[in-house]
């Protein structure tokens, strides 16, 4: 049986897509198109990243639940880690950790403030684009507001959506949403009916099926 793993904490998704055009715009609200799944010789990087979410919860760490056939499925065609821990127990240090490969104690971000990275900061994004590769985030980022050094356009990332910060996240049927640097408003949800939800949009994000 597998060696139990204490996952990262941080973003409920954070997805390394291959993206080899640069982010489009389109006016806003806007509604999911078909799906395009862009193509590259590159091998495609993704990581997940979930708050709360214990080894004993995917099926291809020992979990029973069987709760998790997707990830179960990347992960037997994929390479899986039985050794790895968060690098600090709180949400914010432990995304900055993630980024930076800094443990609290030595990385720009030691506690929860969410931020913002400095503009000295070597972040993943960037290490991957210093090797040919473009690369989004979908979700909660939580290390750099709007107009701030650690927005994550200015850590490295072609590409953007989901809340910059913790306090957006707390609504599953949210006014608005990011894309890059600008706001993307459900009207539907402002007039209090729950029609787009939260997870399905961070989803279209990040399969590229948003248009």
């Amino acid at each position: 049986m597998p060696r139990p793993v204490r996952l990262l904490p941080g973003a409920l998704l954070l997805l390394l897509a291959l993206l080899q055009t640069e982010p489009r715009v389109t006016a806003q609200p806007f509604r999911p198109g078909a799906e395009v799944y862009r193509r590259t010789d590159l091998p495609n990087l993704v990581l997940l990243v979930a708050d709360d979410l214990s080894a004993a919860d995917l099926g291809c760490y020992g979990g029973t639940g069987g709760l998790t056939p997707q990830i179960d499925r990347m992960a037997a065609r994929s390479v899986r880690f039985d050794r790895a821990y968060a690098g600090s127990p709180i949400d914010a240090a432990a995304r900055s950790a993630i980024m930076t490969g800094l443990h609290a104690g030595h990385g720009p971000v030691a506690d929860d403030t969410e931020g913002p990275l400095p503009p000295e900061a070597i972040t993943l994004a960037e290490v991957l684009r210093a090797a040919s590769y473009p690369s989004g985030t979908f979700g909660r980022w939580s290390l750099g507001g709007a107009g701030t050094t650690g927005h994550p356009l200015r850590q490295g990332f072609n590409e953007f959506f989901g809340m910059l910060d913790r306090a957006a996240w707390t609504n599953e049927f949210p006014a608005a949403l990011m894309r890059n640097e600008e706001p993307v408003w459900f009207p539907e949800n402002q007039r209090g009916i729950q029609k787009d939800y939260l997870p399905d949009w961070i989803l279209r994000a990040a399969t590229n099926s948003l248009k």
